[in-house]
Formats: C-alpha cells, structure tokens, sequence
C-alpha cells in the first residue's frame, strides 16, 4: 500500500486519531494526522478476526468508572467523619456549637410545609407566636432530605446529606478535571483535592451546609466547556440546570459561577484555540433563560423577606472587617495571606465560643502540583482518552486556570488586606483590593461579608491546575505503575491536611440524642410552646433548641442566628431567664427575682420552662451554681412538674 501524506485539519479532541508529539499539535489550531483510506463497511455476516477482543461500550466504561470513583469518594467520606458512620442516628457530624442544630430542624420544616402544600417561607413554630419569613439558604439539601426524614430520621438524614455532598464534590472534580486532562488518574486526584480539601472539612465542621454543596459548581462549568465544544442544546439544557441546582443549593456559589462561568465563555469566544463558534450563543441564550425561569422567582423572595423586615434570621450589624482577628488562624472572615502555606494545628479556642473554623490553607503539596501543571508537558496519550488531545493540553489554557485562581484569590482577601490578622497599612492608610470594585459594580457581590467563601473557586481552579500536573508526571511512570503512584500521591496529600492543615481530620462530631421527655410530648396534639434553658449567647444553645422542637414539634421562642428575637426579649420573663443563664454561667450575679410568666403563659401558650442537665452543667461554673439556678427556678415557679437525669421541667402556669 502505498504511503498516506499528512494532512493538517482543525484541531477538535473528537477529530484526533494519532498524537505527533503528546500534545497532538502541530501548530496553532490544527493537527497533524495520517489518514487511512476508508474501508467499506464489515458485512454483518463478517466474522471478527480470531484476535480481536470484545470491549464494552465507551459509554459503560465511563459509566463504570464513575461509579468507582464515587465509592473512592464515598470511603474517604466516611474515614473523614469517623465514627458518624458507626451510630448515624445519634452521632451528628459538626461541631458541637456548630450550625449543622439549625438544618435538622430546617429540613423538618421544609418538609413539612411541602406536605401540607406551602413553599416553605412563612415560619411558625419558632420565635413563638410572633413567626416570620425565612429563606432557606440550604434549599436543594433540604429537597434532596424530605424523602429520608421519615424513614432516617433527622440525625441519619442529615449525616447522609454531608456524605452526599462530599462525593458530590469529588465526582463534580473529578468530572471537569478527567474531561479537560484526558487522565483518569489525574481527574482522581483532582476530586480528592476539591472534595476533601482543608476549606471543605472545616465547613464540614462548621455545619455550614450550603457551603457544602461545592459539588455542583464543577458540574456546572464541565457542562459550560462541553457546550462550547459540541454546541448541542442538550448541552445547554445540562448547564442551566446545574446553574439552577448550584444556586439553590447556595447563592454565594450561585454568584461565584456566574463569575467563572463569564470568564470561561469569554475565553472559549476570544483566546482558546480553537476559539468558540458564534453559533454557540444561542445555546447560552438557552442556558440564561433556565436560570432566570427558576432563580429570578427566589432571588425575588429573597429580597421579599429582607424589605419586609420579618425574617427571622436576625439583621446582623455590619461586619468589623478592618478590626484585628485574635484567632486569625480559623476566625478570619477573609482569606489571610499568612494562613495559605504556614503549617500547624491552632489552638484549641476556650470552650464556651462558638467554634468556627474558617479555613484558607493551600497547602504544600498542591503548591508543587499547580507548579508542575505550569512547567511540565504530558509525554504521552494515556487511558480511554489515548490517542486525544484534552482540552487542557495547551499552555494557554492553562495559564486561563492559573489566572482564574489568582482572581478569585485576591477577591478571597476582603476588600483590605490583613496579615496575620492585622490590617496592612502603606504610610498610613489602609490598602484597598480589587474586592471593593467587584461589589461595587456586580449585583449581590456585595451582600457576602465573608469574602473567605471565594476560596472554594480557589480550591476548584488549584484541582485543575493539579490534575493536570499530576497527569505531566504520572506519564514519566511505566504504566503499570501509575495507578499505585496515584495511591500514594492521594495519600500524602491527605497526610498534609489532616497533620499539616488548620482543619481538624477527622472532622468533629456531637450527641443528637434528644431528652425523653420531648420524645413523649412530641406524641401529644396539644398546641402549646416551652422556653429552654439555660440561654446564653456565649454558646449557641438555641441551635439545639430548634432541633428539639423538630422532635417534639411545638413553639419555641428562639431564631435563627439569634437566641430571642427583641420583641419577645422585652417582656420581663425572657430578660430575667436570660439574666439567670448570664448568672448560672458566673459571668454576672443571679437576678433579684424572676418576673412572673403572665403574657407569656396565658396569651402567649408557652407552658414549661424545660431545663437541659447537661447545658446547664456546661455552662455553669461550678456544680453548686446549677443547684442554686434550680432552687430560683423551684422557689418562683413551684416543684418540678417532671424530673429525671436529662431535663426538669416547670410549669410557668403555675408560677405565684
């Protein structure tokens, strides 16, 4: 046969049956690839050769590598909130003070206000009787927990969510990353870098679910990158979607893939090679137009319940963003500089602060990834993609991924800089970063005074940039070495985060079991309210208190972020039994005399004042202070109307 001329055509991974040099170029936007003559189709009679083997479809091995992935993921889930997995129903995972309390009760409410065929924004059983509006920031957790609730429980519920999330994450990573680097190794690690990375476990431990739901974000620009590759609506429609679902699963990483999705169109349309076609725009036209029909109806809500003043979340004044941080490591509310690279476990913060574990660390080890990824060429094709160039293959993309995560690390930084927990002055004034444009000039940039939450995208573009840099090595390995290589790879940098990292691994856990007193009453129909004790806004009891009432299901005066709202606050009772906690706690003397319950009892429906052992022990500052609290409670309110080792309850009615 005689020999074949090459012939160059337009560079697509999906036109390219042989790589010249690894990357598969052979100058700008072209390939350079020997083109066989076309064979006429086998008769279907046709026998295959005796040496051919039969392998399953693409599209089942894409398949079936995914879902190893996600049991990879699913494992490292469950080794990194160990021992939630052993006891589900009562070992709830976040801290104890954490925020994790306010979504048991939220997914119990959400739920139950689509079963009785209300959108879930008119608040009833907390801040009794007065209510409110909330918009629950952990929308599509919440949808993703209603159908558990009843068969799990809230406590196994919410544990499935975190795991949920978390493989979610990884396979969201794992996902973009296989696609643009053509590795399967590379995508692997990429998804233990995102899904598992110290900013990620520290919300983990926070409770802060929507923080948790990174997941979609990749999913979202995978299926935007796919859209300008193949310009198919179906395309189109899987993006919206994920921007739908990445919105209603958190508004801040709905903004921060608005963000990035702009900047990956106006790359794909002005400086990749090959450049997007203009015929791809009426397929974004059909992306926006899914988030607007879904997004525009809440983000209208949203703004509904914050005019109308009557959320219940409390309005919290602004934030002090230049005041120095004490615990800069893990109460930094930006991204500071000194956090990304020192090693070191802080320590542990005195025990009655609400502890929040904002954590920035990049880390070493994915240092040298991104770093390889920016000097290192792949040497040769490798796994199911062998033969294709990945759309990362070019310098210039990945320089776009190292100038996406440069950006949205000094948006991390707050609109001032601070290291190590000052603020940076230059001849006496303070610097401004491009931050404070950003929420100038983009609607809802703004609203976000926690500017650490920016780092997740940070995260997102260093597991890019990682896959890749790990594919450049991994291709200097015989390839039989190359999965154990990955191993060990995955293995160190989980080493660094759980010894190295702020962030605690295993993350930490709390006991959910609630008292059995409530249990009882949660059997009777009777429409009443309880106050528990003690209050104090030292330590966010109150999370628990809203988790109780999805147990027993009646009112309580308490809110989200808040313990009382003031209106309830100015009536004597609640200022007195607030006093008496501040009491119990040693922080000020006891108060005079506990007013009588009066309006609170009679008008209002609250019936017992139910005091947690445990609480109140944690609280106090010697044991002989929760004898004296009780013997006030016992003096003003008569003997416990129940008593055993959890709770004692008093009945307010029946207070002189």
């Amino acid at each position: 046969m005689a020999p074949v001329a090459p012939v160059a055509i337009p560079w697509h991974p999906a036109e390219t049956s042989t790589l010249a040099d690894g990357t598969g170029r052979d100058g700008p936007g072209s390939l350079r690839v020997a083109m066989a003559p076309e064979r006429p189709p086998r008769n279907e009679t046709t026998s295959s050769p005796p040496n051919a083997v039969d392998r399953p479809p693409a599209s089942r091995i894409a398949a079936l590598r995914l879902a190893a992935a996600g049991a990879f993921y699913l494992l490292l889930a469950l080794v990194v909130t160990w021992p939630a997995v052993v006891d589900p129903g009562h070992t709830l995972i976040g801290h104890t003070n954490g925020d994790e309390w306010y979504n048991l009760w939220g997914y119990t409410w959400f739920r139950d206000e689509l079963l009785a065929g209300r959108f879930p924004f008119h608040v009833r059983p907390i801040a009794h009787p007065i209510g409110g509006t909330l918009y629950y920031l952990d929308m599509l957790d919440a949808l993703v927990a209603a159908p558990w609730l009843g068969l799990l429980g809230p406590v196994a519920t919410y544990d499935g969510v975190v795991w949920f999330n978390l493989v979610l994450a990884g396979l969201g990573a794992f996902v973009l990353v296989r696609h643009l680097t053509g590795s399967l190794h590379g995508g692997l690690l990429a998804g233990v870098v995102y899904g598992f990375s110290p900013y990620l476990l520290a919300v983990v431990s926070n409770g802060i679910t929507e923080n948790l739901t990174a997941g979609w974000l990749p999913l979202f620009l995978y299926a935007l990158i796919r859209l300008g590759e193949t310009r198919r609506w179906r395309h189109a429609a899987l993006a919206g979607v994920a921007m739908n679902a990445t919105v209603m699963a958190c508004l801040y990483h709905g903004l921060y893939a608005a963000m990035i999705g702009g900047l990956v169109v106006g790359y794909g349309l002005v400086l990749r090679r090959p450049r997007w076609p203009l015929a791809v725009l009426p397929r974004l036209a059909l992306t926006g137009a899914l988030v607007v029909a879904l997004c525009g109806p809440l983000y209208m809500m949203l703004q509904a319940s914050r005019d109308e003043g009557t959320s219940v979340v409390s309005a919290r004044p602004p934030l002090p963003m230049l005041d120095d941080a004490p615990h800069w490591r893990t109460h930094s509310m930006v991204t500071d500089p000194a956090n990304l690279l020192l090693p070191g476990k802080p320590a542990e913060v005195a025990r009655r602060s609400n502890t929040v574990n904002h954590v920035t660390y990049f880390g070493w080890i994915l240092l040298a990834a991104v770093g390889a990824a920016m000097v290192l060429r792949r040497r040769s094709a490798s796994g199911p993609a062998r033969g294709e160039a990945p759309p990362l293959a070019g310098r210039r993309e990945r320089l776009f991924w190292l100038g996406c995560l440069l950006f949205f690390l000094v948006l991390s930084l707050g609109q001032h800089l601070r290291f190590a927990g000052e603020t940076v002055t230059l001849g006496g004034r303070v610097l401004a970063l491009p931050t404070v444009v950003v929420d100038a000039v983009m609607p809802g940039a703004g609203l976000g005074e926690l500017k650490y939450r920016y780092f997740v995208v940070v995260t997102l573009c260093a597991a890019v940039l990682a896959g890749w840099g790990w594919t450049a090595l991994a291709s200097r390995l015989p390839p039989g070495r190359r999965r154990w290589a990955t191993g060990v790879a995955i293995v160190v940098l989980l080493g660094e985060t759980w010894i190295a990292s702020p962030a605690r691994v295993p993350v930490a856990t709390a006991s959910a079991v609630a008292p059995a007193y409530y249990r009882e009453l949660g059997a009777s129909t009777e429409e009443l309210a309880v106050i528990d004790l003690p209050t104090s806004r030292q330590i966010r009891f109150f999370g628990r208190y809203l988790y109780f009432t999805a147990v027993h299901g009646k009112g309580v005066p308490y809110t989200v972020e808040r313990s009382i709202p003031a209106e309830l606050n100015d009536q004597p009772l609640f200022r007195d039994l607030e006093m008496w906690s501040n009491g119990l706690a040693g922080d000020a003397p006891f108060p005079d005399s506990i007013a009588d319950a009066g309006v609170v009892a009679d008008e209002w429906g609250y019936r017992w004042a139910v005091v947690h052992r445990s609480l109140a022990a944690d609280l106090a500052s010697d044991p002989a202070a929760v004898e004296a609290a009780l013997a006030m409670l016992e003096e003003r309110f008569g003997a416990p109307v129940h008593e055993d080792g959890e709770v004692v309850v008093f009945s307010l009615a029946d207070g002189e």
